[in-house]
């Protein structure tokens, strides 16, 4: 398998991985797993939710792609309000319902 080959294996299988920990968190009702996903240049920039509080969540980067990082997420020292963390993933998660054709219930 050549450079390019395993890098797109590589990849995938990280994608795999993100969405497969995003799938188990959503059906046990949590914040705390799931992952902010934010659209850069030609690629995106991906967040893993690793703690929240009421009113703030702490997001750790996740190098997928490009590694693409979102500088007003590092410069708050990846803390920022739950509320557009909690947007961001329902969008996510109405987008991906309405494609599938099923109703969207709300993030947490």
């Amino acid at each position: 398998m050549g450079y390019f080959e395993e890098m797109v294996a590589r990849m995938e299988r990280e994608q795999k991985t993100l969405q497969e920990e995003d799938a188990k968190a959503k059906a046990a009702g949590k914040l705390v797993g799931r992952y902010y996903k934010e659209q850069i240049a030609d690629g995106y920039a991906y967040y893993r939710v690793v703690k929240a509080t009421k009113t703030r969540v702490t997001l750790e980067h996740v190098a997928i792609g490009d590694a693409w990082l979102i500088r007003w997420i590092e410069d708050s020292g990846r803390k920022v309000a739950r509320k557009v963390v909690e947007a961001n993933i329902q969008r996510r998660d109405g987008l991906a319902a309405f494609f599938a054709g099923k109703s969207v219930k709300k993030v947490v």
